[in-house]
């Protein structure tokens, strides 16, 4: 991997950090429940994202962009397991099983669906190679 290469995967995974950080930050707002819903949100935005370029049989260097680069700053497994450990310590322990349960089927759910989404895709040619 040339230094271009490692340059864009750094200037992409500092984006999707900023977008997480956005997009929790605006759910945290609106949402004012004890679950940490905008964590899940964007594990599950990342989950698809993922499972659609994956699918779709990208190529390898689109692959490093997307989803080395933006969806691993943009998802968060640490922020997840530690909102879950949170919820432990606040005695809501039925709702940290849930989070953890939860996240976890509907992550496989909606990362299955995005692949699903993407093979579709390629076998239609309706995203062009170059387009991802």
């Amino acid at each position: 991997m040339g230094a271009t290469m490692w340059a864009g995967v750094v200037a992409l995974g500092g984006a999707g950090a900023v977008a997480r950080v956005t997009l929790d930050g605006w759910i945290a707002r609106v949402h004012r429940g004890v679950t940490p819903l905008g964590i899940f949100v964007v594990n599950m935005v990342g989950s698809f994202v993922l499972g659609l370029i994956t699918g779709h049989g990208t190529t390898t260097d689109a692959r490093l962009l997307i989803g080395t680069g933006f969806l691993g700053g943009f998802t968060t497994f640490s922020t997840w397991v530690v909102d879950s450990r949170r919820l432990v310590d606040a005695n809501l322990r039925r709702e940290a099983l849930l989070n953890i349960l939860f996240a976890l089927l509907a992550g496989l759910l909606v990362a299955t669906i995005g692949w699903a989404i993407g093979a579709w895709l390629e076998s239609h040619d309706l995203v062009g190679e170059r387009a991802l």
